[in-house]
């Protein structure tokens, strides 16, 4: 009986070690299976005072309470902001060298592209007069009218100082709450109209052509005494026209932006604000830079990448495509 009762006794507290040990029973799961595992864990445990070969001693280096904690480095509230500002000024400076160094990277087709737009904007020069005259004539004509009203309702739009403002915020307000691409297209219209703005800014003061409403003539041109070529409000309706019809990637969009952006083109001549020339070229610039800021910035046409040379050396590669 009492060998009964110490066997017993043991069996008792083998399975209240058990129900220590072994994890409540999940879908599928057998009890048998669970009690295995928990053999295993007891078995492979090392236990205080153990003086097995397969348990080392602990010593006080080795002891949980004396190993160094190693603390997972916390980024501070302003770091990321920051980091990703001074990656956005790396951005603009690269679009800037790339933009002003375009010439050294175009290739014979668009050098042939160019000559063609130079050359409807000298077609366009030669009648410049007799184009702001026509406009002026059609006054009062229904669809001209109501051409040149769209256009005067839109060319706010191509005031930089107005625009900037709100693209300034949406660039912010998206990057806080997480939205990608209205970040990326605000992003693309600021960098791209400042870059723009920038070589206008140098062209304006150098060329020197009166507005036509100075009634100087077409021909009048004077260093710092005229800021008609190339026309600003132009390029930024263009550009903005650019940036929307690339995220859009749908025809219809992209017709009916390039119809609106040419309405204030034409409010520009209509209202002797520019000549045709001027906003030709205004128009194409604009057009241009902002489609080069894209593709740098969505399609990663300007890449540098660790390389290795053929002599085994080091080096960075870079990559440009047009």
């Amino acid at each position: 009986m009492e060998r009964y009762l110490v066997r017993m006794n043991r069996t008792v507290l083998i399975v209240a070690v058990l129900a220590l040990l072994v994890p409540t029973a999940g879908p599928g799961q057998t009890v048998g299976s669970m009690i295995d595992s928990s053999l295993g864990l007891v078995s492979g445990a090392c236990f205080s005072g153990s003086r097995s070969k397969s348990c080392p001693a602990r010593t006080p280096e080795t002891s949980p309470r004396n190993q160094p904690q190693t603390r997972v480095p916390q980024l501070a509230p302003l770091d990321r902001p920051v980091r990703d500002l001074a990656g956005s000024l790396a951005d603009l400076a690269r679009d800037l060298w790339m933009t002003a160094s375009a010439p050294a990277w175009m290739s014979g087709q668009d050098w042939l592209l160019a000559a063609g737009v130079m050359g409807i904007g000298g077609l366009l020069y030669a009648v410049d007069e007799d184009i702001t005259r026509a406009a002026l004539r059609n006054e009062g004509e229904p669809v001209f009218d109501q051409v040149l009203d769209v256009g005067t309702f839109l060319e706010p739009l191509g005031l930089m100082g107005k625009t900037n403002v709100w693209l300034a915020a949406g660039a912010v307000t998206s990057y806080f709450a997480g939205w990608d691409r209205p970040k990326r297209m605000a992003t693309e219209l600021l960098y791209s109209q400042w870059i723009a703005g920038l070589f206008r800014a140098g062209t304006n003061k150098l060329v020197g052509r009166a507005r036509p409403h100075r009634e100087l003539g077409a021909r009048h041109f004077a260093i710092n005494d005229g800021t008609s070529f190339p026309s600003g409000h132009a390029s930024t309706i263009f550009q903005i026209a650019t940036v929307l019809s690339y995220h859009a990637d749908w025809l219809p969009a992209s017709i009916a932006l390039y119809g609106l952006a040419g309405t204030v083109a034409w409010q520009r001549i209509a209202d002797e604000q520019h000549w045709a020339s001027d906003v030709w070229l205004g128009a194409v610039s604009g057009w241009a830079i902002t489609r080069l800021v894209v593709r740098l910035h969505e399609e990663e046409a300007f890449t540098i990448a660790p390389a290795t040379g053929p002599d085994g050396g080091y080096g960075i590669e870079v990559r440009v495509r047009f």
